[in-house]
């Protein structure tokens, strides 16, 4: 499965293929920069959605496709919890 567009660099998405980890995007972003993206799709009346993923939901991605294309489709996935953000830097 190819990444989605919205994972390219373009200045508009907090997500690229090198933060990957088995197949699913994990937004690297910080508290404010997650704010900051928010805040400028409800500006701009986007709609779309995000994900809060432990290490579980990326493992749980790996046995159900469906749930993996769940979050590659999300504007931002973020990190819950230290495994993860560890993974990302």
């Amino acid at each position: 499965m190819g990444w989605p567009a919205h994972f390219q660099r373009d200045g508009k998405s907090p997500r690229n293929p090198a933060v990957g980890h088995s197949g699913v995007g994990i937004s690297s972003v910080n508290l404010d920069q997650a704010v900051a993206h928010l805040e400028a799709w409800i500006r701009k009346g986007e709609r779309t959605y995000v994900c809060v993923t432990p290490v579980a939901g990326v493992m749980a991605c790996q046995r159900d496709a469906g749930l993996q294309r769940i979050f590659n489709a999300s504007r931002m996935t973020t990190p819950d919890g230290m495994p993860i953000v560890s993974l990302l830097r």
